[in-house]
């Protein structure tokens, strides 16, 4: 029988409400899957078992509660529960409900009829049944009574109300024809007529209670495959979801290698800078050794440069004191000789007054004697030996020209000395 059935959520998220749509879908027998909006309810319409289908949404959700269970297309039936019932067992349906035998046999065969609509009676039954679950659900101890009283009661009812219905029609009938027929039968024949009828019912009630058993049969074959095919489907849920737990493990096994493969690349990467950080600061310490080298080589440099000027500007000073020296020298030696000329006119002036030949020679000797003077204090000055300075022509002419070269040497020194300053510059 087609139904529909209301499943009510305590938490229905969007990973719930994806995981229960898809469920409920995959369901042996359900056509159609609805979302209540805002009610955190489902919706589930078609011919299924709404127990299994309850213990599966509970593996999702284990507070799933089925609030609703009515036929499709037919106006919800109301169910109360009697305060008597509460706290109560449930009632056995084995227990309550009769065999066809039991009723033929209890109602002198009128009430064989009733089993016709022991199918309906089995639907009702069900659907009963699945109200009095989710009753019990949803009103727990008091809920369970009630649902199997309900189920009891409402079988019993049915089947008496039927009885009842089936004798009414046929008690005018028979009470006509015993009224026309056996008034004139002995009562041998009376009995055998009944005996002929209830035979015939016995055997209709075995044929009906054969065709029932058959379809009983059927029915359970086709739940057992139903069963299976929900078992089949249960079995390649939970292998799906193994394997997407393998795949999800994977994954993350992957994503975690992947990370410690980068963090790998960090801790390499970040060597090779400390590497290259290590031989920057290494090549910056090599360069400021270097660095202090030079600066330790142009100390000294410096220090040489100053001590080459410094004793340059002393042998330039011991020079100039030579020179100033050797020009004193030269001055008291020009003085002496401007004397000795004097001395030599007077002389003269005084050989000429007195005879001439006597003054040439004397004049000549003395001139001699003069020039061969003035020539060796040249060749100290010069570095030339006495033989070159007898070599120089006597008289005035040869002084003259040893004082010019004298003063020529002297210039030349001052020009060589700045140009030694200028260089060392």
């Amino acid at each position: 029988m087609k139904k529909i059935v209301v499943f009510q959520f305590t938490v229905f998220d969007e990973s719930i409400k994806e995981r229960a749509k898809e469920i409920a879908s995959e369901f042996p027998g359900v056509t159609k899957v609805v979302e209540v909006e805002g009610e955190g309810q489902l919706e589930v319409r078609g011919e299924f078992s709404t127990f299994e289908l309850t213990k599966e949404l509970m593996k999702i959700d284990e507070s799933v509660e089925t609030i609703k269970i009515v036929p499709d297309g037919v106006t919800e039936p109301e169910v109360k529960i009697q305060q008597q019932d509460e706290g109560k067992p449930p009632t056995n349906i084995q227990n309550t409900s009769k065999w066809p035998s039991d009723v033929a046999s209890s109602s002198n065969g009128r009430g064989v009829q009733a089993y016709e609509f022991l199918g309906q009676a089995i639907d009702v039954a069900k659907l009963a049944k699945d109200m009095g679950v989710g009753a019990a659900k949803q009103a727990k101890d008091m809920g369970v009574g009630a649902a199997g009283k309900a189920i009891g009661l409402g079988m019993n009812y049915y089947r008496n109300k039927k009885e009842k219905d089936v004798k009414a029609q046929l008690e005018p009938k028979l009470g006509a024809e015993q009224r026309n027929i056996w008034g004139h039968l002995p009562e041998a024949q009376k009995r055998g007529l009944f005996e002929v009828e209830k035979q015939k019912k016995i055997r209709d009630e075995e044929e009906r209670r054969k065709k029932q058993a058959e379809e009983i049969k059927q029915r359970k074959i086709r739940e057992e495959k139903m069963r299976k095919q929900a078992e089949d489907m249960k079995q390649k849920k939970i292998r799906e979801e193994e394997m997407r737990k393998q795949a999800e493990q994977m994954k993350q096994k992957k994503i975690r290698e992947e990370k410690m493969r980068k963090q790998a690349e960090e801790m390499k990467q970040k060597k090779i800078r400390e590497e290259e950080m290590r031989k920057q600061a290494e090549e910056m310490k090599q360069k400021k050794i270097r660095e202090e080298k030079m600066k330790k080589q142009a100390e000294e440099m410096k220090q040489k440069k100053e001590e080459q000027r410094r004793k340059q500007a002393e042998e330039m000073e011991q020079r100039k004191i030579r020179l100033d020296k050797e020009k004193r020298k030269m001055m008291e030696k020009d003085l002496a000789i401007k004397k000795e000329e004097e001395k030599l006119k007077i002389w003269q002036e005084k050989m000429k007054n007195s005879g001439g030949t006597t003054w040439t020679g004397t004049t000549g000797s003395l001139w001699g004697n003069l020039s061969t003077q003035t020539s060796a204090w040249m060749g100290l000055q010069t570095g030339e030996t006495s033989a070159s300075a007898q070599t120089q022509l006597p008289g005035r002419a040869s002084a003259s020209t040893q004082n010019q070269r004298l003063t020529q040497r002297r210039k030349e020194e001052s020009r060589g000395v700045d140009k030694k300053g200028k260089n060392h510059q």
